[in-house]
C-alpha cells in the first residue's frame, strides 16, 4: 500500500496473495480510499470519519469488506468488483454512489447506521442476496439483471426502493415501512408479493406479470406491468385511503377480492374490480 496524500491511501495493482487488512483495531484514520487490486482478501476500516472513494476495488477471489465507523461511505462514481462467490460488505452512516458499478459474486451486506442508503447505479450486479440494514430515511438498491433481496433490518419509517432489470425476488414474510415508501420492480420479469405490505405509497411493477398474494396497506397504490396481467390471490386485501392506479398495457386487471378503496383507475386490457367499502369508490 502507499500513502498518495496526507488523507489518501492506495494500492496498485496486484494479484498477490497476501491479505490486507488496516484499521481493525480502529487506529486507522484516512479521508480517501484510491485505487486497491488485489488477490486476496481487503478489509479497510476507517475510524476517522468520512471515506470517499476515489479509485476502483477490485479482490480476485476473495472478499473485501469497507467501513467507515464514524461517518458517510461515498463511493462516487468507482467500482468495487469480487469474483467468484466471495462476498462484499460495506459499512458507514450513510452509503452511497452515483454512477459506477458493485460487481458481486457473493452476497453483499450494507449498513448505514442512521444515513441512508443509495446504490442506483444501473450497471450494479449483484449475484448472490443483499442485505440492507439502516434506521435512516430510504434504503434504496438496482440491480441491472436479478435481484434477491434478504431480509432487511430497517427503521420504523424507513423507505425501501429495490429494482431489478429482470426478475426482483423478496425475502418472504411483511415488509413494514411505516411512514415510508415502498418501491419494488422486476423490470424484465415476474412479481408476487411476499407478504402483508404496509407503507405510505406503495409501487409494484411486474414487467411480465404481478401477483397481489398477501394485503396492500397504503395511502396510495400504484400497480404496473408491461401488457401482463395484474391478479389478486384470495384473501389478499387492497386497503388505500387515496388512490389505487394501474396500467397494465393490454394485460388483463383481476383485482377480485374485497378490497377497501378510496378511488381507482388505470388501463388494461379486461378489467375487473371488487370494492367492498361501505361509502364505495370513485372510478378515475
Amino acid at each position: 500500500l502507499t500513502t498518495l496524500s496526507a488523507n489518501t491511501l492506495a494500492a496498485s495493482t496486484s494479484t498477490g496473495a497476501g491479505t490486507i487488512d488496516l484499521g481493525s483495531a480502529g487506529t486507522l484514520t484516512i479521508a480517501n480510499l484510491g485505487t486497491v487490486q488485489r488477490g486476496a482478501a481487503l478489509t479497510i476500516n476507517d475510524s476517522g470519519g468520512s471515506l470517499v472513494l476515489t479509485g476502483d476495488i477490485g479482490s480476485a477471489a476473495a472478499p473485501v469488506s469497507i467501513t467507515a465507523a464514524t461517518g458517510a461511505l461515498d463511493l462516487g462514481s468507482h467500482n468495487i468488483t469480487t469474483t467468484g462467490a466471495n462476498n462484499l460488505t460495506l459499512s458507514g452512516v450513510g452509503v452511497t454512489q452515483t454512477t459506477g458499478s458493485l460487481v458481486v459474486g457473493g452476497t453483499t451486506s450494507v449498513s448505514a447506521g442512521s444515513g441512508s442508503i443509495a446504490l442506483l447505479s444501473t450497471t450494479n450486479d449483484f449475484s448472490g442476496a443483499v442485505t440492507l440494514n439502516t434506521s435512516g430515511a430510504n434504503a434504496a438498491i438496482q440491480d441491472a439483471n436479478a435481484l434477491t433481496l434478504a431480509a432487511p433490518t430497517l427503521g420504523a419509517n424507513t423507505g425501501l426502493t429495490a429494482i431489478a432489470g429482470s426478475t426482483l425476488t423478496l425475502p418472504a414474510g411483511p415488509i413494514n415501512v411505516g411512514a415510508g415508501d415502498l418501491d419494488l420492480h422486476s423490470l424484465g420479469g415476474t412479481l408476487s408479493t411476499p407478504g402483508h405490505l404496509t407503507a405510505t405509497n406503495i409501487s409494484l411493477t411486474g414487467s411480465a406479470g404481478l401477483t397481489l398474494a398477501n394485503n396492500l396497506s397504503a395511502t396510495h397504490v400504484t400497480l404496473d406491468t408491461t401488457n401482463a396481467a395484474i391478479t389478486q390471490s384470495p384473501g389478499a386485501i387492497i386497503t388505500a385511503t387515496g388512490a389505487t392506479s394501474f396500467n397494465a398495457g393490454s394485460g388483463a386487471v383481476t383485482l377480485g377480492q374485497a378490497n377497501i378503496l378510496n378511488s381507482i383507475g388505470g388501463t388494461g386490457g379486461a378489467v375487473s374490480i371488487t370494492e367492498a367499502s361501505a361509502g364505495g369508490v370513485a372510478l378515475d
